[in-house]
């Protein structure tokens, strides 16, 4: 059935007597190739009175089609004039066709004359059809027809991003149908009714130009020129498209042309990164507001305080998670110097300086790495260079050096090595895992090579977080030497350690028995503990479930060994990631922790050999010891000690003997003052251990059970401080207060913000907040967030609706309510422009 023959049985289901009008006198062989069933086919030729009494009254009741050719002629003159009226009238003209075919009637002609070349493709007129819930006015039907001819959602907003995407992609196809169809005018209408967008040469280019600067400008500069401001709605629409997943790279693009043409950079060299919020319409905005603190934290003319509270304000923002590295990097160097400058370093006696860098001087240590650590990863160097080489120069002269300098007086006042007061790494096995032996429990030990204090203190808060764990941190002093074998050997149960010369290298002995590897660390194990294993980290992480439970099941003590930092610091091409290498070291382990915990472990230890002393830059000569070590027999020279025989005196070398420290065996030490190194072919020495420093000496004991029932942590607690309760627009700020600062064993909290329907629906964007601020000052402790609605939300207008805070579930996917407040949505709706 061909499309005319599909019109014409239609009206006959309504009508008996069709009239058809071939005005262009075009379509005489089709009215002759129709096949209606049911229907005669009567030619008008000068016969108009027989027609009509034959239709009329000879045959009253059958159906007809009368085709006429030619142009209507005027009322007067047209004998079937009352038969039209009276009946069902058929245009056989092209556009007529079409508007048949769509269901539409011919007093919706206007459309098919000006937008014929939209309604030549049977295909856009099958997609227009689909879309038709008849009867609509006309500018509802164009808006449709825009909406087919862009391959979008039928709405303006929805047009325009594919318009504006089809801009980022350098493309003009789209755009171009768009006026080939003749409805650019139509678009340009509508755009201007919701956005206030107006121009004497409109173009999607030049519309997204205005868009971004009035956008920018309306919000950081809300006095800004009437002549560059466009309405609420284009703001709403522009923070929608940028939050737009589907549009995330047509949104940079489309930022990238604006900011080239605009000339952001210009106009942010006069604003104060306070101004700006979270706006983030351009990446200049970014980089401007990095730029600032850099140049701040240089000139120390910003507080950590205001830095952090910069920082935090970009979290939500567009580009923040491409520069988190370098805004966290800002956040960390200004935190380190505002502790260095509060912190008054001074060592009065071993126990003093043991306590006070376990207390606090560790921090400056930990600022420095997270710093070290971001700064790399944020890979800016022109932006951080300076920064870095003035963190580095405080962190050596200022703390490191100034701090281990006072420790080696103390060290230098000792005649063996023993800090009163001090558990030692010696007694690790006796002091921690024997008690729970002697109470039939079991244990799991997680030694992490070089898993300096420090980065254990961080583990145990990010342990602590977890919020399913109880974790306390606990320390002991090294032995010396601090390097592996030894501090290895000294975590086993033992009575006496050896250090022995094998012929010519090293060798540690526990109670006779060899300890290098871990096949003979276990044999040391199993002599003391015969229900014991050994494992390395990389066998437990890819160890089947059930294999775990029966590491669980059949031992009573089990020692992990984990390499993660020592592997990258002691390799002098890769010892620059050595800060990168303990954020692995924590990720690590707290999966560890998880897994043992899976297979049912209720005690784990974590600890470690020895530390390390980091410096970011390649050290200068003067840090180096000028002499060489030299003796009847050099079994191992490092940069930080001297293992051999009859080794002579050398100044900026303190030797020790194998008693003095607590050792047995046939060799003698020499450990470099504070924190000078010695010079070893092909070693590195930025990483190093080995030596007596705090960084190098302090071992953690971190101990971590699973949590039973109660537990004195808690989350802060969060609430909605926002006071109206009615939303006008198409955006909502909500101010949210964090009550407690973070700290201790007041935890951070992390929560989704949304907009809900009354049915559960959600009608805005959603926001994660992490809760984590750890200022006293209760102004310093609020978090603003905007919402921008969705267009589903019109479906609620007039109605109550729903704030929610809501919190995942732990050890689940699931949310659960946390906080709610409702509003009523009140929102002025534009009117189309029918």
């Amino acid at each position: 059935m061909t499309s005319t023959e599909k019109v014409l049985t239609q009206k006959f289901e309504t009508s008996r007597i069709v009239c058809w009008r071939d005005k262009k006198n075009e379509l005489h062989d089709e009215f002759t190739a129709l096949n209606l069933p049911g229907v005669e086919k009567i030619e008008v030729k000068n016969n108009e009175f027989t027609i009509l009494y034959r239709v009329l009254r000879e045959e009253s009741e059958k159906k007809f089609l009368i085709f006429t050719t030619g142009v209507e002629p005027q009322p007067e003159e047209n004998w079937l004039l009352d038969l039209e009226l009276t009946y069902d009238r058929f245009y056989a003209d092209q556009a007529s066709l079409w508007l048949g075919e769509l269901g539409l009637g011919y007093d919706c002609n206007e459309l098919t004359e000006n937008h014929s070349e939209f309604f030549v493709s049977p295909k856009r007129r099958a997609a227009l059809k689909k879309l038709l819930a008849l009867p609509e006015p006309r500018n509802a039907i164009r808006m449709k027809m825009l909406a087919v001819a862009t391959e979008a959602d039928c709405r303006i907003d929805a047009v325009l991003e594919t318009l504006l995407a089809e801009l980022a992609a350098r493309d003009n196809e789209k755009y171009g149908d768009v006026q080939k169809y003749a409805l650019d005018e139509f678009l340009w209408n509508e755009v201007s009714s919701h956005y206030g967008y107006r121009s004497e040469a409109p173009s999607v280019k030049d519309f997204a130009l205005r868009l971004f600067q009035a956008c920018y400008f309306m919000t950081i500069a809300p006095d800004c020129p009437e002549s560059i401001r466009l309405n609420d709605e284009a703001l709403v629409f522009l923070k929608r498209f940028k939050d737009s997943r589907k549009y995330l790279d047509a949104f940079e693009k489309c930022s990238a042309i604006a900011s080239d043409t605009l000339g952001i950079e210009s106009d942010l060299a006069k604003r104060k990164v306070e101004m700006l919020g979270d706006v983030d319409f351009f990446k200049q905005i970014d980089a401007h507001i990095l730029n600032e603190l850099a140049s701040r934290i240089r000139k120390r003319t910003i507080t950590a305080t205001d830095c952090a509270n910069i920082v935090r304000s970009r979290r939500q923002t567009f580009w923040y998670k491409r520069l988190e590295h370098a805004y966290l990097a800002m956040d960390f160097a200004s935190q380190f110097l505002h502790t260095l400058n509060g912190t008054k370093i001074a060592v009065d006696s071993l126990l003093d300086g043991f306590n006070c860098y376990t207390k606090q001087y560790y921090l400056l240590d930990q600022l420095y790495r997270k710093f070290i650590y971001h700064a790399m990863a944020a890979e800016q160097n022109d932006l951080l260079a300076d920064l870095l080489t003035m963190i580095e120069n405080f962190y050596s002269n200022n703390y490191l050096l100034k701090l281990s300098n006072l420790w080696q007086e103390k060290l230098d006042e000792l005649a063996s090595w023993n800090i009163h007061e001090i558990s030692k790494q010696e007694k690790f096995f006796s002091n921690n895992i024997q008690n729970i032996l002697d109470k039939d429990k079991k244990i799991f030990v997680i030694v992490s090579d070089a898993l300096r204090y420090e980065v254990a203190e961080e583990l145990c808060g990010r342990i602590i977080a977890e919020n399913r764990y109880e974790a306390t941190l606990e320390s002991a002093y090294s032995v010396l030497p601090s390097f592996t074998a030894l501090g290895m050997a000294a975590l086993l149960p033992h009575k006496e350690l050896t250090v022995k010369s094998a012929g010519k290298t090293i060798a540690v002995w526990a109670d006779g028995m060899n300890t290098q590897g871990t096949i003979a660390r276990a044999k040391v194990l199993a002599a003391t503990c015969p229900r014991s294993t050994v494992v390395t980290a990389e066998e437990l992480l890819s160890m089947p479930k059930e294999s775990g439970r029966a590491l669980f099941r059949d031992n009573d003590v089990a020692y992990v060994y984990h390499n993660a930092i020592d592997k990258q610091g002691d390799d002098k091409m890769t010892e620059s990631q050595t800060c990168g290498a303990a954020e692995t070291a924590i990720e690590e382990i707290i999966i560890m922790v998880k897994r043992l915990v899976g297979y049912n472990a209720t005690n784990i230890i974590v600890t470690s050999d020895h530390g390390f002393i980091y410096q970011n830059e390649d050290l200068s000569n003067d840090e180096f010891l000028g002499d060489e070590p030299s003796g009847s027999v050099l079994l191992k020279v490092n940069r930080r000690f001297v293992i051999g025989q009859g080794l002579a005196p050398i100044e900026g070398l303190k030797k020790y003997s194998l008693d003095a420290l607590g050792l047995y065996g046939d060799c003698e030490i020499q450990i470099p003052k504070s924190i000078n190194r010695l010079r070893v072919q092909g070693a590195g020495s930025r990483y190093v251990h080995g030596g007596s420093s705090l960084q190098e000496i302090v071992i953690p004991i971190l101990k971590i059970r699973k949590k039973r029932g109660e537990c004195d942590t808690s989350l802060v607690d969060v609430d909605i401080t926002s006071g109206m309760t009615v939303i006008t627009s198409g955006q909502l700020a909500v101010k949210c207060y964090q009550q407690q600062p973070v700290g201790g064993k007041t935890l951070p909290r992390k929560l989704l913000i949304g907009l809900y329907s009354q049915t559960g629906e959600l009608i805005s964007n959603e926001h994660e907040l992490l809760f984590d601020l750890s200022s006293i000052s209760p102004r310093e402790r609020e978090l603003t967030c905007g919402l921008v609605l969705t267009h589903d939300a019109e479906k609620y207008n007039g109605q109550e609706v729903v704030l929610k805070l809501r919190e995942k579930e732990s050890g689940t996917t699931y949310y659960k309510d946390y906080q709610i407040r409702k509003y009523q949505l009140r929102r002025q709706l534009m009117d189309m422009d029918f």
